[in-house]
């Protein structure tokens, strides 16, 4: 995860790049994405498996393996990479 300062985060792109105001598009697509793959089953890489989603803040453990946790992330940015394009 990138953290820009505040003060870069408020330049907007034109034509047709991604600008500041995209930010809650941005966290839609990915949340919407992730359920996709992690929690419904439509990812072939991952399978039909259904993990269930983790909303504890301080919450440290995850109900797979740190290589499917890669194989999600990597699933989940080939997605919104592919629907961006």
């Amino acid at each position: 995860m990138v953290f820009i300062p505040d003060e870069c985060s408020r330049f907007v792109v034109l034509l047709g790049k991604i600008s500041t105001g995209a930010q809650n598009d941005l966290e839609k697509v990915t949340k919407m994405t992730y359920a996709q793959v992690a929690v419904y089953g439509f990812s072939d890489k991952v399978g039909l498996l259904s993990f269930p989603r983790i909303n504890y803040a301080f919450e440290m453990t995850m109900p797979y393996s740190s290589t499917t946790a890669a194989i999600i992330d990597s699933e989940v940015r080939e997605w919104v990479g592919k629907a961006y394009d």
